[in-house]
């Protein structure tokens, strides 16, 4: 007596495939989404540690000015606090030397006094530094790019009246020596939208 062999049905074979491309296109479609998200948290990671890095030293910088005027590498006078369109510039303290020395200083030595720069080149908020206060013609600014995606960079000051002013001083009313109560940069990012940075200054 024969056997009877049971198989599938072509409709059966049909039936499972199309429930397998359908679990298999839900999978990959999880797998995307979350590899997705792993990704925008990501990016929106690296920029949140650039925000922060940009804030330190904007709020690190303007806290320990200093009226300290320089010379530019033309031997021209330069004030202690440049303030033009999205451009500000000024001397500050602290710059840590440990073994107070600077092999390519004249003299050896190095200030701990520092001439920085903020401006908004090409849609980045860059950060400028020299090594020298009083400037020899071939030196030239180390660059720091703070954060992409930037526009729109400016700035605000405050009197002693408690007055913002979007310039300083305030229709030249005032000597450049004196300097503002307290700064709020301003600038816009692409993703980030509008962010500002308050500094007080100190005296």
């Amino acid at each position: 007596m024969r056997q009877r062999i049971h198989g599938f049905t072509l409709l059966e074979v049909l039936i499972a495939v199309a429930i397998f491309s359908i679990i298999g296109l839900a999978v990959y479609q999880l797998f995307n989404s979350l590899l997705r998200t792993q990704v925008t948290v990501f990016d929106h990671s690296e920029q949140m540690v650039d925000l922060q890095k940009t804030f330190y030293f904007i709020r690190h910088d303007l806290e320990q000015w200093v009226k300290r005027p320089i010379r530019n590498e033309f031997g021209d006078k330069e004030e202690a606090f440049i303030i033009d369109e999205n451009t500000l510039e000024f001397t500050r303290l602290g710059w840590d030397n440990p073994l107070q020395s600077w092999p390519e200083h004249p003299d050896g030595k190095r200030s701990r006094l520092q001439r920085v720069k903020y401006e908004n080149v090409n849609n980045e908020l860059v950060r400028y530094y020299w090594r020298f206060l009083d400037r020899p013609p071939e030196v030239k600014p180390k660059k720091q790019v703070l954060l992409t995606d930037v526009s729109d960079l400016h700035y605000q000051f405050l009197d002693k009246q408690d007055t913002w002013h979007s310039d300083w001083p305030p229709n030249n009313t005032q000597s450049t020596a004196s300097m503002p109560e307290a700064v709020k940069v301003i600038f816009t990012h692409k993703s980030l939208g509008e962010m500002e940075v308050w500094v007080a200054m100190s005296k």
